[in-house]
């Protein structure tokens, strides 16, 4: 059967098997557009005569990926999809060397039903080209390695996982990534002077180490705010020496924010330095994510970090807890704590757990203050309009009364 000719029409679902809206063909039956390019394995996107009707699909347009393959444009030009989907497991869209385009991605976001991962950028050699979303909020439902160049300012909801693998990182990028159960992971340099990843029902944001023999890494220019509830993950020690990691990223948000572990080796430690300012209202919950044998994860609020603690009705207040998969992790806190006592309830005898005694270590050091506070021994008071707030070190409690 030959193939019926026919004009494409914007807002179609567009693909290299065709546009999705049906042909009736002799009154009979609907038939889908015919099959261009099933042969070979690499294919133009900026070709028109690879698409349907012989029209690169446009702003109103969704560019279906339906065959597994290589996929490039081959002049330095910018494409304008409404959203792209992936019906096909193994695609890599690349550029040319020395020939950059640009992927203008609308509300549609990136989505489709296939399996696997699809990468999105070139390797070395292969140049690079960007994914730039403006400011239409999207929705990425795949699985994704990102190397392309990202940019725009939207909000870009995760909903399966992305490894961001740009060299370049995010710079480009001053939008927020909404992690919705899903996760991304990157290396260190994939924060950016304007982006915020947030946290929602249990997404996670994992970092990656450039090397697996250990060293030093810092997070900096991005911020964090857990909405409910999520997870900041961070590779194990190195095979050869400790694996830091420097955090600069402050938290806000209502939510409750785990701090763990992973892949981690025998000996060398994994070492978390706080450096920013936790603000979010919910708990930080420690999870140490080791095995008998292997160094403990160390979790150090430094000089230059601070945690804020909301205290409001006896014995209600976020706190800093052991997770419940924990298994061997200690605390140093060697900052700020910030009490806003502005909504707490004020009677003598109510009292508030800031740390959780069940911690396998907690180490005070000698910079660690309590704002407003003077210390005596282990021992922090405030007086205050006739009410004596006081923090005991060795309890973790806060409470009213001496």
């Amino acid at each position: 059967m030959m193939k019926p000719k026919r004009t494409h029409t914007r807002g179609e679902t567009c693909n290299l098997a065709g546009c999705s809206l049906a042909v009736l063909l002799s009154g009979l039956m609907a038939v889908q557009g015919g099959v261009i390019g099933t042969t070979g394995n690499s294919f133009d996107l900026s070709d028109p005569a690879a698409w349907e009707g012989g029209v690169v699909p446009g702003p109103g347009d969704t560019a279906n990926i339906t065959h597994d393959g290589k996929y490039t444009a081959h002049s330095s030009l910018e494409l304008n999809f409404g959203g792209m989907t992936f019906e096909a497991p193994d695609v890599e869209i690349v550029a040319q060397k020395d020939l950059p385009f640009t992927i203008l991605l609308g509300t549609g976001g990136i989505g489709g039903d296939s399996q696997g991962q699809k990468r999105l950028g070139g390797g070395a050699g292969n140049g690079n080209w960007v994914l730039d979303t403006g400011v239409s909020n999207q929705t990425w439902s795949q699985n994704l390695i990102l190397a392309a160049e990202l940019a725009g300012s939207a909000t870009i909801e995760v909903t399966g996982w992305v490894w961001l693998r740009s060299l370049k990182g995010n710079k480009n990028f001053a939008g927020t990534w909404l992690i919705n159960g899903g996760s991304i992971r990157g290396h260190s340099n994939f924060g950016g002077p304007d982006i915020t990843f947030q946290l929602k029902n249990r997404g996670v944001l994992a970092f990656q180490a450039t090397t697996p023999q250990g060293g030093s890494y810092k997070l900096a220019n991005a911020r964090v705010e857990v909405l409910d509830e999520g997870e900041l993950v961070f590779p194990g020690n190195g095979s050869e020496k400790n694996m830091e990691w420097i955090l600069q990223y402050p938290t806000s948000g209502n939510g409750s924010l785990t701090l763990a572990v992973k892949d981690r080796h025998v000996g060398n430690a994994a070492i978390l330095y706080i450096e920013s300012t936790f603000e979010h209202r919910g708990n930080t919950l420690i999870a140490g994510g080791v095995t008998s044998g292997k160094a403990p994860f160390q979790v150090k609020l430094t000089p230059n970090g601070s945690i804020k603690f909301h205290i409001g009705a006896n014995g209600v207040n976020n706190a800093i807890l052991e997770s419940p998969d924990k298994e061997q992790s200690e605390l140093l806190l060697d900052g700020f704590f910030i009490l806003d006592l502005s909504h707490a309830q004020v009677a003598n005898g109510n009292s508030w757990k800031l740390v959780d005694q069940n911690l396998d270590s907690i180490t005070y050091g000698s910079n660690f203050q309590v704002q407003g506070f003077k210390k005596t021994g282990t021992t922090w008071t405030r007086t205050e309009s006739g009410t004596t707030w006081t923090f005991d070190q060795s309890t973790g409690v806060l409470k009213v009364g001496s």
